[in-house]
């Protein structure tokens, strides 16, 4: 299972994990960095201007370069191949510790899955059968994620909040705005209730939707920044606060209980504000080429959010 990770500390574990498994992971991650490097010097000459730091990885791992700032890294253009990056670093580290290939490894597991970006990395793994297969699919994903994190800060460029809205909602102990928010503990139904009821008093180009479903009680909420703030106001009307005794007040009066925070994701994805995203991607990025034919995935891979085989092998 490839999970979301911190989209503000994922550079230091992979720091970590190059420190300790140096001699494992070094080579794999200079072909890595070679490979990135001239994608982002190539999008920023192109009038990309996310990759003002470039993406020379191994020099920031090995102290040649300095580190970019905390939010060069958190940003989406960044962030979505470094992440990816890491969990393939992960998995790498696996099969050397294990003293496995990647196809060994590969033949312990029933299926593979991912979190949203992470069925990339989920897929390929399931295409690597040996170490130089696996460097092949590991670079094909990097190449994938790397787009998907520009095509998606293109389509949905980045707008800063007033002072005052950013202030607020720290205060409240949702952190700062973005365009992504967590749920837990609530039921859709609720969920879908006040969604709607927010939708109400938003133009149509600023609706806000439940995007991922992450359990029976865990959701994601998208939208513009401004009007998940704003939903995040219209949630604080219906919350019980923390520690709140309700055992005395009647259960149909009682507030709701639950958590909601921004993620550290500043583009909706999973929502049609990315619409047309996916078509330039492929048909300019990717000059229409298939990066993996089903063919080369011999693990069954899982939905991303349903659970159900996408591939059964």
């Amino acid at each position: 299972m490839f999970s979301y990770q911190s989209f503000q500390v994922y550079f230091d574990e992979l720091y970590s994990l190059y420190d300790i498994y140096r001699p494992f992971v070094e080579p794999f991650l200079a072909s890595a960095s070679a490979y990135l490097e001239p994608m982002a010097t190539k999008s920023q000459a192109a009038g990309h201007a996310y990759y003002a730091h470039g993406m020379d990885v191994i020099s920031w791992l090995n102290g040649s370069s300095p580190r970019p700032p905390v939010e060069y890294f958190a940003s989406i253009p960044l962030s979505m191949p470094l992440i990816g990056l890491t969990q393939l670093v992960q998995y790498l580290i696996a099969c050397k510790v294990s003293d496995l290939t990647p196809g060994e490894m590969r033949s312990r597991f029933k299926g593979a899955t991912g979190h949203s970006q992470g069925i990339v990395a989920a897929v390929a793994v399931a295409s690597s059968d040996s170490f130089d297969s696996f460097d092949v699919n590991a670079l094909k994903a990097l190449r994938q994620l790397f787009y998907l994190g520009l095509r998606g800060q293109e389509f949905f460029p980045l707008i800063a909040l007033e002072p005052k809205l950013v202030e607020d909602a720290e205060e409240n102990g949702e952190g700062v705005p973005t365009n992504m928010m967590v749920i837990n503990g609530m039921r859709l139904t609720d969920l879908e209730v006040q969604v709607k009821k927010t939708n109400k008093h938003l133009p149509e180009n600023s609706q806000i939707y439940v995007s991922l479903h992450n359990g029976p009680r865990n959701y994601v909420v998208v939208g513009p920044a401004k009007a998940l703030y704003g939903f995040a106001c219209a949630l604080r009307t219906v919350k019980a606060p923390a520690g709140l005794d309700q055992s005395k007040i009647p259960f149909s009066k009682r507030k709701m209980v639950f958590t909601n925070r921004f993620m550290p994701i500043n583009v909706p994805y999973h929502s049609p504000y990315l619409q047309g995203a996916t078509q330039k991607l492929v048909e300019e990025d990717l000059q229409g080429e298939e990066l993996w034919q089903a063919s080369e995935i011999k693990l069954g891979l899982f939905h991303t959010e349903s659970g159900e085989f996408v591939l059964s092998v």
